[in-house]
């Protein structure tokens, strides 16, 4: 029954974060984001205070308050949010090496999972300048990074400006890890996309052809990503 007593007002406090989140939902759908803010800050402060820092839920709270400070333009504060979920994941791991780098990459990302094309580009641009003077143009994060700019280009129908995106990646991937390495295969893949795109058939099979190969001895023949080369290899 003590122990009862001495946990009931950390149950009650962790129930009004509870409610503060929900509120917070629901402002968020509202498009009232300086309210939605001010709910899931409160509600961060509870369950660091209670759960811990690292704790999962806090965690998720970072996220979306890093989302919403993206929705309203704020990319400063969204970025050090984005850096925060960072640090509690790779804390957890014992492991909280975090860089601007690697935050402006997550926070593109997920710029472009909503579909934001303008935004994840220019944070990505951003991130591929930082990686080129740190480690310069040939590193194999820099080729990744010309990969998912290519993405963007293709998704916002810049064909044209995507394929020298990923013909760079391409480069850098043969130099850095090989012709049989799946980073190089993925490239390929996307790159007989939009050969298919611009109606280039013949340069889209050579491409398809490629990526089928790498998949097939890295992956086998029965995983999805090499059943997905063998139906872009069929239209």
């Amino acid at each position: 029954m003590a122990l009862f007593k001495i946990q009931q007002p950390v149950l009650a406090k962790l129930r009004a974060a509870d409610a503060l989140y929900r509120l917070g939902v629901i402002y968020d759908i509202w498009k009232s984001y300086k309210e939605a803010l001010a709910c899931f800050e409160e509600c961060i402060e509870i369950r660091s205070q209670h759960l811990g820092n690292t704790h999962e839920d806090v965690e998720a709270l970072l996220d979306v308050v890093g989302d919403i400070y993206q929705k309203i333009g704020d990319l400063d504060s969204s970025l050090a949010y984005m850096k925060k979920v960072l640090i509690v994941k790779e804390s957890r791991d014992g492991n909280p090496t975090i860089d601007n780098n690697t935050a402006l990459l997550h926070l593109a990302n997920s710029a472009q999972k909503n579909s934001d094309l303008t935004r994840a580009l220019a944070l990505y641009e951003d991130a591929l300048d930082k990686q080129t003077q740190e480690f310069g143009r040939n590193h194999i994060l820099v080729g990744r990074t010309l990969h998912s700019i290519g993405n963007v280009l293709r998704e916002s129908g810049e064909s044209e400006a995507a394929l020298k995106y990923f013909k760079d990646a391409l480069q850098i991937f043969r130099g850095q890890v090989g012709l049989e390495n799946l980073e190089f295969a993925n490239t390929a893949f996307a790159m007989g996309l939009l050969y298919y795109d611009l109606q280039l058939f013949e340069e889209s099979m050579l491409m398809y052809l490629q990526a089928l190969k790498i998949r097939q001895v890295r992956l086998g023949y029965r995983r999805i990503k090499v059943a997905a080369t063998y139906n872009s290899e069929s239209k």
